[in-house]
């Protein structure tokens, strides 16, 4: 089954840069017409860093559409826009097949950069869309099912934008050291998909560097989603893109498939999580 782009300005679509200041939002150019998810009513006033995150308020519709279309654009060249290709550990642009985990496929991308990784996993679950969906946008609960992840903080900035903050396990990328993330991620729902994304971001009211863990940069990632039909009854096909700078010093090369099949499974460690 292939997927249509997400109605964005192509030039909106870029490739990997620095981190992004409210500052720089505000410069970004203006983006189509797509508008991100609103599902209910505004989120109430912000108390903390006021200023910086009134700035990412009004700057957010063209930031999370960049960052939709720069993360779903990724995955539409690694399944050469179409996500079976990915269940036939079939791989374009780049990504490279690294096996099956537990039922779901998995694939790295290579880098000039020692430090950056770049994880794909993809799996069809015997469950509703809308029963995945609601998990994966509850991403402070993410912990109970991603064992990369020790801890998550966010803050909303409308209904379906928010700053995260994520520090990791160190163990399942088999680092000396944690790592965390100041991100913003946004959601949309499109064409029968729905899509996840986030990236790092600068912004005041997020936590500082700290001596406890290096801070890592995170590339444009997403959860996707698609309804499928398998024996006459629903399930989705589920698409988890993972890419980072884990800064320095990385995991060894020779673990490298191990790892990213450890990414890949957390779309089993979901479903796991679902069923209990």
């Amino acid at each position: 089954m292939k997927t249509r782009p997400l109605i964005c300005s192509p030039r909106s679509v870029k490739t990997h840069r620095a981190w992004l200041s409210s500052q720089d939002l505000q410069r970004e150019p203006s983006v189509g017409d797509f508008e991100p998810l609103m599902t209910s009513s505004p989120s109430p006033p912000l108390i903390n860093g006021q200023s910086s995150s009134h700035n990412l308020f009004t700057a957010h519709q063209g930031i999370t559409c960049q960052l939709l279309s720069q993360a779903f654009a990724e995955v539409q060249l690694a399944s050469s826009g179409d996500l079976g290709n990915l269940m036939m550990g079939k791989a374009a642009g780049g990504w490279r097949y690294q096996g099956e985990e537990r039922a779901v496929q998995a694939f790295y991308k290579p880098s000039s950069s020692p430090s950056v990784h770049s994880f794909l996993g993809a799996g069809d679950l015997d469950r509703t869309l809308n029963s995945l969906w609601g998990v994966i946008c509850q991403m402070s609960k993410s912990h109970l099912y991603n064992q990369s992840v020790r801890s998550v903080w966010t803050r909303p900035l409308e209904d379906s934008t928010q700053l995260v903050y994520i520090l990791t396990d160190p163990s399942t990328c088999h680092l000396s050291q944690p790592r965390d993330f100041c991100c913003i991620s946004t959601e949309s729902k499109q064409g029968g998909l729905c899509i996840l994304a986030m990236r790092s971001v600068f912004d005041e009211s997020l936590p500082r560097p700290s001596v406890d863990a290096i801070r890592g940069e995170m590339m444009p990632s997403c959860w996707l989603l698609q309804p499928l039909r398998r024996n006459g009854k629903e399930a989705t096909r589920v698409i988890y893109l993972l890419q980072l700078d884990l800064g320095s010093p990385s995991f060894p090369r020779r673990l490298l498939s191990s790892v990213a099949r450890r990414q890949a499974a957390v779309i089993a460690d979901l479903d796991v999580f679902l069923s209990l």
